[in-house]
């Protein structure tokens, strides 16, 4: 029940925040039978809302323990399905924490550490926890316990409840999301993944005598994660079986190592943030230049698009710092230095790349003009009736979230949190108002009106931006059309180097798989 109110709660919150979501690949998720969704973890909260809506089937959640801390909160994620998992660094933490040195306990030669641990590691066999004592106080004439983590072992049952839960939610055929990462963070790729999905996994398969459960990897790309109206690319990678894999000795490694593998294939991994920023810059402006769009309602090329140039920059790169020639180096550098100047002289003029292309006789315009008149006529009044009602708490919400921010993970989950409960009072409140002067049916035919005309808000607002932008485009190549032909040139310039390069640079490797 709870599942079912807060997901269409989180899908029109999440189409507020973002522009588009995009699910590439999503008929490789099974409407039925057990499965897990294994997904990347670059955004927090929001990653977890994402899958739901994404997932035309309902999903369990899995969620750090230490979430569950809050007796009210633990009820309420209990309610609606999340099953939590004690990670062994929050574990540790808590042992380092809750050890305790007795002064009458020193007297003695082996100290008695008294402890609260919930029993299992889902990522690691290994014994109770045991500190010895007369090493740590001769190390220690002052008798301050230093608790070294790497003495901290804990039992391999603390999440035997989570993994009974998720073995009787996958022998009901659930989908269970979970974060193989373990963790969420802003790093340019994947963490090293824990093993707790495969031990769930082969324990459901061999212990609970589960059959058919598919694992499948899930990569979230989020073109801004922490600005709103930006857009998210879902995609949905190659499923692995988990009835097909072998039993042994090193399973559980094999599996996770098989996840790993998977999930790289459905998102971007580079060495360095250096490396990220790069790439991302090179293939957002050859993607504008090579896939061009006329659409209006488009904010760029199709983050797909955007993706597979960012993998093909990305060979290119690793290619040429392995065995490439000097002037082939040489030549990368010219390409990157004349790309850098091409972006800056579009930043300057105020230019999108996509609009590069755009028609400048008189006759496109005047039919542009009269169809955008057209469109705001209709839009605009609904637009405002969103906007004046939804300005303030949204408002609110985004500044109480990027107050409280610390990264880049957390200005969409804070805003996504703040603007659900400040827009829900605001409903509360404008509804209770508007029913005591005129009555409960103006009243429901006010609160009909609120979402939608948000929604529509939004849209128009960001079909306003691009309007301005080729009007902008537009009205500078009808001044300058010296302007607009060095622009085109150049952009012609890039797009044939950048192949050339490419060729060339996997060519010196022997890879003879160069995309065209």
């Amino acid at each position: 029940m709870i599942y079912e109110l807060i997901k269409p709660i989180a899908g029109i919150a999440l189409n507020w925040y973002y522009r588009s979501i995009v699910v590439a690949g999503r008929s490789r998720i099974p409407a039925t039978g057990p499965v897990f969704l294994a997904v990347n973890h670059p955004n927090a909260l929001v990653d977890a809302l994402v899958v739901a809506i994404a997932v035309p089937r309902p999903v369990h959640l899995t969620a750090k323990a230490t979430i569950f801390a809050n007796p009210a909160v633990a009820a309420f994620l209990r309610a609606a399905g999340v099953i939590p998992l004690k990670r062994a660094s929050d574990e540790v933490k808590r042992v380092s924490d809750h050890v305790v040195v007795r002064d009458s306990d020193l007297k003695s030669n082996h100290l008695k550490v008294e402890h609260q641990v919930v029993s299992g590691d889902s990522d690691r066999n290994s014994d109770h926890l045991n500190i010895d004592t007369n090493q740590s106080l001769q190390a220690d004439p002052n008798h301050t316990l230093q608790n070294d983590t790497t003495n901290a072992v804990l039992d391999p049952s603390r999440n035997a409840e989570a993994f009974r839960a998720v073995g009787a939610a996958l022998a009901a055929g659930h989908a269970i999301v979970i974060f193989p990462e373990g963790k969420s963070h802003d790093e340019p790729q994947l963490a090293p993944l824990r093993t707790g999905l495969a031990r769930m996994a082969l324990m459901a398969r061999d212990s609970f005598n589960v059959r058919g459960i598919k694992i499948i990897p899930v990569g979230l790309l989020f073109e801004k994660k922490e600005a709103p109206r930006s857009r998210v690319l879902i995609q949905v990678g190659e499923v692995i079986e988990v009835d097909t894999l072998a039993h042994g000795e090193h399973a559980v490694e094999s599996l996770t190592a098989l996840v790993g593998q998977r999930l790289n294939a459905v998102t971007l991994n580079f060495e360095s943030s250096e490396d990220a920023a790069r790439i991302a810059n090179v293939s957002e402006t050859l993607a504008a230049l090579i896939e061009p769009t006329a659409e209006i309602r488009d904010g760029g090329p199709p983050l797909s698009a955007i993706l597979a140039l960012a993998r093909r920059t990305d060979r290119v790169r690793q290619a040429l710092s392995g065995n490439a020639s000097p002037e082939l180096r040489e030549r990368a550098t010219t390409f990157q230095t004349r790309l850098d100047a091409f972006r800056t002289r579009l930043a300057s003029e105020k230019i999108n790349a996509t609009d590069l292309n755009i028609e400048i006789d008189a006759t496109p315009g005047v039919r542009f003009a009269i169809r955008e008149t057209l469109i705001a006529g209709v839009l605009l009044p609904i637009s405002w009736w969103g906007r004046i009602w939804h300005f303030v708490p949204i408002r609110i919400a985004r500044l109480l979230a990027l107050r409280g921010a610390r990264n880049r993970d957390e200005p969409a989950m804070n805003t996504l949190v703040f603007g659900v409960a400040l827009v829900l009072l605001t409903y509360a409140v404008l509804t209770t108002v508007v029913g005591a002067l005129f009555g409960i049916w103006w009243a429901l035919a006010f609160f009909v009106t609120l979402i939608p005309s948000a929604s529509s808000d939004l849209r128009y607002g960001d079909r306003a931006l691009r309007r301005q932008q080729r009007m902008r485009t537009y009205l500078a190549f009808r001044k300058q059309p010296e302007l607009r032909r060095e622009l085109l040139g150049e952009a012609d310039w890039l797009r044939r180097e950048a192949g050339m390069i490419e060729q060339l640079a996997l060519a010196n490797t022997g890879d003879t798989t160069v995309a065209k």
